[in-house]
């Protein structure tokens, strides 16, 4: 457990259920298209990216999605209306993005 996932759960205290989740940008069929002309380039330097840090938590009266940056400064947005059940949940899409479990914190 690094330092991020630390903050996140001091963050998340009241939190039934914290998921990693990895982010990928969605795309359209046209930047499919290009990205399969161009070998893949595009989705190549998307993850050239860095280390990413986000959660999504479920506390009893709502869903965020927090990014813990580097600084560990968080920003959260309510995505309660967008998120499956903890149980069911595997991906969710939020402002252009798809975020997809990749380990349970809690």
């Amino acid at each position: 457990m690094d330092i991020h996932d630390t903050k996140i759960l001091e963050y998340g205290e009241r939190a039934s259920d914290i998921f990693h989740v990895t982010r990928r940008k969605k795309r359209n069929a046209f930047d499919k298209f290009m990205d399969m002309l161009l070998n893949n380039f595009i989705t190549l330097l998307d993850g050239l990216g860095g280390n990413e840090h986000i959660y999504v938590l479920y506390f009893p009266d709502r869903i965020e999605l927090v990014e813990v940056e580097s600084e560990l400064r968080m920003t959260s947005f309510d995505i309660t209306s967008l998120a499956p059940p903890a149980a069911l949940f595997e991906h969710v899409d939020y402002d252009g993005y798809c975020y997809e479990k990749s380990r349970r914190l809690r």
